[in-house]
């Protein structure tokens, strides 16, 4: 299998539709040029380190890469540049790199010491791909490339300035098993490997955040509300989310000044659809902060070790990045911690133990959402520095919600109250879905025009999705009397068929107008 293609590399990614180069063809050459000069040199003196093994005259010194100028442009110089890269860490980064750019050029360059996967040369380090037959080099080969035979460099240089160095700090490059030795008892037989979204990034200029796998269980969430109009809570809520805000930009302020800090986790609780996940985002949008929304299918594992494995990566991952972690349905990761009967109960209350820790050491802010306050034992609410809750919203509220949430270029039909919908217990999340079918449902009709039956009819879909049937619910019963048999309610999708739902036929007849 071919993988080399020097003039489009980024084709080597699969890359789905939502992955398209973020780069023109022309600043995709300008970005090449730079990373091929970087890759050049590395390959280089590889070639030259292998050759010295035959008689060749000694290369005892990895000559430093060409300065990154001004002139040259393109998210691999940028990444160099900001970052103030010396020699290890860019050679690093040129290795790592060289995998997914132009892996043959190792291959092709070792071929003088290998007989088909077997490599003369132990000290070169990396092994073969068996499908492809292509070098994967380890961080051994780097420390060939850099150092030669020379031992005493190659074990205080390689941690000083590799292990310990910015790239390996800053979470862009991690420590992977290679295929032939799963269990590494060194970090030389170690694979260096790029994070997922550097490579897109260095490659096609996408924008640097982690993408969504077993590594990374977490997914960007975004706020597209206008947060200032449209982010309804009730005002002791809203005072805490305030304080929260506060909290969170005196953290980035200390961050600024050198100053040590501790984790800030917050514990957000309350029904489902009141605002909770809605309030993170805000928080990321008011703050210039990314949330991040963790995936705790994707983090609880049935095997022991697993679990703690999967959210040391987020936080580490995380860790300088000022990102706001947000785990949901948080109950079911952080839950009470039973007494020690067994094996699996003192498994339970490490793994609490150690998120209890990890929280307070991630130095950013960490939110917990759950939707039972009592599912959380007491040690644990303790840690928290906040503890907000959202509770479901009264009248005041969503009369705000029913009005703020309409869509834009939309209407309601003349004379409909938005004081008589706020009579039904509905959540924001609730009330936002029924106007987003009440769109689609206008627009098929090819008008902006939200009516009455459509609110009704809706409404009574969500009821019945939510297993609750409006007379629970508490609409204005002075609005129902008089009727004894009302006439059901017209399905505005399809006009010939009526809506028999017993329960449901005094709601139907609802005045939804200023009277």
């Amino acid at each position: 299998m071919e993988y080399d293609n020097q003039t489009y590399p980024y084709i080597h990614l699969r890359l789905g539709a939502a992955d398209e180069p973020f780069l023109t063809k022309e600043e995709i050459e300008v970005n090449q040029s730079v990373i091929d000069r970087d890759v050049t040199h590395l390959v280089d003196v590889f070639g030259k380190r292998i050759a010295e093994h035959s008689g060749a005259p000694s290369v005892t010194v990895f000559d430093d890469f060409h300065p990154i100028g001004e002139s040259d442009q393109g998210p691999y110089a940028e990444l160099v540049r900001s970052m103030q890269l010396e020699k290890t860490d860019r050679a690093l980064l040129a290795l790592t790199l060289l995998i997914y750019y132009s892996p043959l050029r190792l291959t092709r360059a070792i071929d003088t010491v290998r007989k088909g996967t077997f490599i003369s040369m132990p000290e070169i380090g990396g092994y073969f791909l068996e499908e492809t037959k292509t070098f994967v080099p380890t961080l051994e080969t780097l420390a060939f490339i850099l150092y030669g035979n020379n031992e005493t460099d190659r074990l205080y240089e390689f941690v000083k300035y590799i292990i310990k160095g910015k790239l390996f700090r800053e979470q862009i490059i991690r420590l992977g098993a290679s295929e032939t030795n799963r269990r590494s008892f060194s970090d030389f037989n170690s694979v260096p490997v790029l994070a997922t979204e550097y490579i897109h990034h260095l490659l096609y200029g996408r924008e640097v955040r982690p993408d969504f796998g077993d590594d990374f269980p977490a997914r960007k969430i975004n706020c597209d509300i206008d947060v200032k109009r449209q982010l309804i809570l009730p005002v002791h809520t809203a005072r805490e989310v305030g304080l929260l805000q506060h909290a969170i930009h005196s953290v980035e302020e200390s961050l600024k000044q050198g100053k040590k800090v501790k984790g800030m986790p917050a514990l957000f609780f309350g029904p489902p659809g009141t605002g909770k996940t809605l309030t993170a985002t805000a928080l990321g949008q008011l703050t210039g902060r990314p949330v991040f929304k963790i995936d705790l299918a994707q983090v609880v594992s049935k095997y022991v070790g697993e679990t703690e494995k999967r959210l040391a990566n987020v936080f580490d991952r995380a860790d300088g990045k000022n990102w706001i972690l947000f785990f949901d349905e948080a109950d079911s990761l952080f839950a009470k911690r039973t007494g020690v009967g067994d094996a699996h109960d003192r498994y339970a209350n490490l793994l609490t133990a150690y998120l209890l820790q990890r929280m307070e050491d991630y130095a950013g802010i960490s939110i917990l959402s759950t939707n039972y306050r009592q599912n959380l034992d007491q040690a644990m609410t303790r840690r928290f520095v906040q503890i907000i809750r959202f509770p479901e919203p009264q009248h005041k509220e969503r009369d705000q919600i029913w009005q703020t949430a309409l869509p834009e270029g939309f209407e309601y039909e003349a004379g409909m109250s938005t004081k008589v919908l706020a009579q039904a217990e509905l959540t924001g999340a609730n009330i936002a879905m029924i106007l987003k079918l009440c769109m689609l449902h206008a627009v098929s009709r090819k008008t902006t025009t939200i009516t009455a039956n459509d609110i009704k009819y809706w409404s009574i879909q969500e009821f019945a999705k939510s297993g609750i049937s409006p007379k629970m619910r508490s609409w204005p019963n002075e609005k129902l009397r008089g009727f004894t048999k009302a006439k059901p309610l017209t399905d505005p999708l399809y006009p010939e068929q009526v809506l028999h739902v017993a329960e449901y036929e005094n709601f139907a007849n609802i005045n939804l107008f200023e009277e």
